[in-house]
């Protein structure tokens, strides 16, 4: 998923290079400004004024000054609000407003000031619910209307209040029906359908309304087979596909349904090696091929179908080693691999096979002993290192690990990088290394 900067860089940079957008909506507002300034009443010179305040506000978001970005972009606002109010039924001086309003409240969210940009897109709500009131059959102002309750709702769903992000959810997609049904071939129409439907599910999903969401995704993946059986050969529908049975299958696994859990990470893993087949260069589809088989080694697991969880472990890890092999730098495929074989050293313990266990506890081991050497500050790696230490050392009755495993734990509490739950973790190592 895009972040809201990613999603304005891929927006602008589709037209304009950064090195030969940013100097001209610099030299643009240097010109227009004091010929503005000298004729304050004349309507067209203030649009210009307010226009190239917003290119320059998305220059600044391209350089990623998101507080100069923000001024830009309130300076526009700033005269479009007094334009509109003098013109009323200006319907285009009416969205450009709407529109800076959510620029406003992006660069908030940006900022992780979520009130600042819930105010911003409930001022653009306003301002698009009295264009589309005035005009309810204009399908571009439904659709912008669904987008600001979007947009809230996005808001909403980060500040956990869940009830009103569902209200905001369901009220896009109320929308989004009505503009689907009246025009079933309009494929925009049709995702952002799906896209609802999936944002509603989530909201269920956080809710523990697992049967919701499971109505809900399903709803969206008959949308998203329908349009993949129309464009077979589109990467984003099969993506679309891979990410839906992915939610289904989690929401499946959390309702105990592990046979329809283990049948939908299936047909997911099924279009993702599929996927990373037509694209063996990529290494996040091959990250993904990886993660289905997490997934469905763990529901095996459950199943007690061991030998079929180790199995499905071991084609991760191999996906995950290769992965680190061809790009040893990138410190992501080799935490993955550490954590495969933990993972596969949890089986084999299952099935009493201690020495292998013992031997694949020691390669996840040594892997994060290198992470956590190589940057120190990363308490996330401290922390594996510190588990992985207590589990190899524990499996093999090693007490020198466990010395290990305390001292690290030590040094992390006296700089009070040391989460204090983990207190009793110290307080049992210490005992087990004074038995």
């Amino acid at each position: 998923m895009k972040t809201v900067l990613q999603h304005f860089r891929s927006e602008l940079t589709w037209l304009f290079n950064a090195s030969t957008f940013i100097i001209p909506a610099v030299l643009a507002l240097t010109l227009v400004q004091p010929m503005a300034a000298q004729d304050p009443d004349n309507v067209h010179r203030q649009l210009d004024l307010a226009l190239n305040y917003e290119h320059a506000g998305d220059a600044q978001v391209l350089q990623k000054d998101l507080d100069g970005a923000l001024v830009s972009y309130g300076k526009a606002v700033g005269i479009l609000e007094i334009l509109t109010a003098q013109a009323p039924g200006n319907r285009e001086g009416q969205r450009n407003l709407f529109l800076n309003y959510n620029r406003i409240g992006d660069m908030r969210q940006m900022q992780g000031d979520l009130d600042g940009a819930l105010a911003a897109f409930r001022k653009g709500l306003g301002t698009m619910e009295a264009l589309a009131a005035r005009d309810p059959a204009d399908t571009r102002w439904q659709n912008d209307l669904s987008l600001s309750y979007d947009r809230i709702g996005g808001v909403q769903e980060r500040q956990s209040d869940l009830d009103s992000a569902l209200t905001s959810y369901s009220k896009a997609l109320t929308i989004r029906e009505a503009l689907a049904e009246r025009d079933p071939a309009n494929v925009a129409w049709r995702l952002n359908l799906s896209l609802s439907h999936n944002r509603i599910g989530d909201v269920q999903q956080r809710q523990r309304n697992l049967d919701g969401a499971l109505a809900s995704f399903r709803k969206a993946l008959e949308i998203e087979e329908s349009l993949a059986a129309h464009d077979p050969g589109n990467v984003n529908r099969q993506f679309s596909l891979f990410v839906s049975h992915n939610r289904i299958g989690n929401v499946q696994q959390r309702q105990g349904n592990l046979d329809g859990a283990l049948a939908s990470f299936r047909k997911a893993l099924e279009i993702e090696e599929t996927l990373a087949a037509r694209e063996p260069g990529n290494a996040n589809w091959q990250h993904s091929v990886a993660v289905v088989h997490d997934s469905i080694g763990v529901v095996q697991g459950q199943r007690k179908d061991l030998d079929g969880a180790l199995v499905s472990f071991r084609k991760e890890l191999e996906i995950e080693e290769a992965l680190a092999v061809q790009d040893p730098g990138n410190a992501r495929w080799q935490q993955a691999a550490s954590r495969c074989y933990g993972t596969i050293g949890n089986v084999q313990l299952q099935q009493k096979d201690r020495n292998d266990a013992i031997a694949s506890f020691r390669n996840s081991l040594d892997i994060t002993e290198i992470l956590a050497a190589h940057d120190s500050k990363n308490m996330d790696w401290q922390r594996e290192l510190i588990h992985n230490l207590v589990t190899l050392g524990r499996v093999s009755h090693d007490k020198a690990l466990l010395s290990r495993a305390l001292n690290t734990a030590l040094s992390l509490k006296e700089t009070g990088k040391l989460d204090p739950a983990d207190d009793a973790m110290v307080d049992s190592l210490r005992r087990e290394v004074a038995q």
